[in-house]
């Protein structure tokens, strides 16, 4: 009992707080007021209530003096809420007028900004107008009547010209922001570069011309003739130049191939009934007069190169019937030159049984003027019916026949000196005799 005495009074030691000197002269000074003493507790406690009874009763007192004060401040409040509430339906009012307000600065700034627009896209049109303007001055009477009467079985006396004048057109006019250069010009010129690239494989594909099927002489192949058309349309429409001239270059170099290749195709056909040096002689000559005439400086070396092709068919088909007139000498000889490569000396060719000096002269003797004549116009008449009618190159190919004739009867005397000295045996007919037969026969045709 006395332990928990004795906690609790130590409880309320923990708790105790000790007042301020502040508070206890407060409290000294209350006391005094009240003619009390400190141990009157009691008496203290009574004092305090009925103070605050006294002030609570003033209080009331002064609520009800004031009653009239306290009715007007509340409808003083009633009116100001009233005025608030009237404030904020104005506040409503002037915040729907800015509302309007800036709707209408928004409407007002797209329709700046629309005009803007417009007025760059009138400026815009203008350019690109003149930009057409510029391109319609470009096109000159030369490209209406092409459109206008156009050959539509030569689509290159078309598509030349447009391809140039496009080419024209697009490269005076490169701003990238012109929509009629870009997006019409530009793609218009790539559909005619397609168009150009497909006319010249077309081209080439029929210059190397079509598979014969049955016998024929050759002549000149109709291909060259196609190859000059489409060159001269070709140089016509790029006279001005180009920048394309390059692509048209390259295609050149393809059709020519083309030609080439025709040729050699029909030279080595079995069905032709022209000698295949007799076609390539005719056919590059005619290419290379065509290309003499057309003067296209990228084409030069193969003009050369046919202009040999020309000359060294000539020779093939000289040598390969110029044994024919004198057949009978030219095989003597022949085998007289087989017997001295296998080793047979010169001076005892006439004691060989096939080469006695009687076997040359009965040779000989089948050959005089008369026939050596003969034979040449036989000979004559064969080289004209190989070559085309009325050809240019029939008294070529004949003066080439001349040279080779005397050149083979030098050969023969030669041999006859070389082989047969001191016989007494000889041609029966002389050099200046075989001159003038060459010559009576090409003035008899």
């Amino acid at each position: 009992m006395n332990s928990d005495n004795n906690d609790g009074i130590t409880d309320h030691i923990v708790d105790y707080q000790p007042i301020s000197s502040k508070e206890e002269a407060d409290f000294r000074r209350l006391l005094a007021k009240s003619e009390l003493k400190i141990g009157e507790a009691e008496k203290y406690a009574k004092v305090l209530n009925e103070q605050l009874l006294q002030l609570d009763g003033a209080n009331i007192e002064s609520i009800m003096d004031n009653e009239q004060a306290v009715t007007d401040l509340i409808n003083l409040i009633d009116q100001a809420l009233d005025e608030a509430t009237h404030l904020e339906e104005q506040l409503d009012t002037f915040d729907g007028m800015l509302s309007d307000v800036r709707d209408s600065v928004e409407l007002i700034e797209e329709k700046d900004s629309l005009g803007t627009v417009e007025r760059n896209n009138t400026a815009k049109l203008l350019k690109e107008l003149e930009a057409f303007v510029g391109a319609i001055d470009l096109v000159s009477e030369e490209h209406i009547m092409v459109l206008q009467r156009p050959n539509l079985s030569d689509p290159s006396s078309v598509v030349f010209p447009l391809f140039v004048m496009l080419s024209k057109r697009a490269r005076a006019n490169q701003d990238a922001s012109s929509f009629f250069s870009v997006m019409i010009l530009g793609r218009l010129l790539v559909l005619m570069k397609r168009q150009f690239d497909m006319l010249m494989e077309k081209e080439a594909r029929l210059l190397e011309g079509s598979r014969m099927t049955k016998r024929v002489r050759v002549g000149i192949l109709d291909t060259i003739q196609r190859f000059e058309g489409l060159a001269r349309c070709a140089e016509k429409a790029f006279s001005g130049g180009s920048e394309r001239r390059n692509e048209l270059d390259r295609w050149y170099g393809e059709l020519l191939n083309s030609v080439i290749k025709g040729i050699e195709y029909a030279a080595t056909s079995s069905y032709s009934k022209s000698p295949a040096s007799v076609v390539r002689l005719e056919n590059y000559h005619a290419l290379y007069s065509k290309l003499s005439e057309l003067k296209i400086e990228c084409l030069d070396a193969k003009r050369k190169d046919a202009k040999k092709q020309h000359q060294d068919n000539i020779q093939v088909y000289v040598k390969e019937y110029m044994g024919r007139p004198l057949e009978k000498i030219h095989y003597f000889f022949e085998n007289v030159q087989g017997a001295i490569d296998s080793g047979v000396k010169p001076d005892e060719i006439s004691y060989q049984s096939a080469f006695t000096r009687d076997e040359l002269k009965k040779v000989l003797s089948s050959y005089p003027g008369k026939e050596v004549k003969k034979g040449l116009e036989m000979l004559y008449e064969k080289v004209e019916k190989h070559l085309v009618d009325q050809s240019p190159l029939l008294q070529v190919v004949w003066t080439h026949m001349q040279d080779e004739f005397l050149k083979q009867l030098k050969h023969y005397k030669q041999v006859i000196g070389q082989c047969y000295p001191n016989q007494r045996v000889d041609l029966e007919v002389s050099i200046n005799e075989v001159l003038q037969f060459f010559s009576e026969i090409a003035q008899q045709h």
